[in-house]
This record gives C-alpha cells, structure tokens and sequence, in this order.
C-alpha cells in the first residue's frame, strides 16, 4: 500500500509541475506580447517619434 501512495504522489507532483510550467510560460508570453505590443502602439500614435 505504501508504494502505491508513493507512486500517486510523485504523479499528482509530476502533475503539477507540468500546470506551474504551463502558467509561467503563458505568463512570459502575455507579457512579452505586452511589452511589445506597447511598443507597437507607441511607434503607431506617434509616427513623427524620430523627426
């Protein structure tokens, strides 16, 4: 019986971290797509930037 909770536990951990993984990479891309998307919208409201 013990290894068998053993096994269910290192699942549900392998689980999740799978899930941290996934929300931190979605985070890092939301906020990359933010911060250029930031950028975007400074160059396009202000096209005389450079003149």
């Amino acid at each position: 019986m013990g290894g068998l909770l053993g096994w269910h536990l290192l699942i549900l951990l392998a689980v999740l971290a799978l899930v941290a993984l996934v929300v931190f990479a979605l985070f890092w891309v939301v906020r990359l797509g933010a911060r250029r998307g930031a950028a975007d919208a400074l160059h396009r409201d202000r096209p005389d930037a450079g003149a």
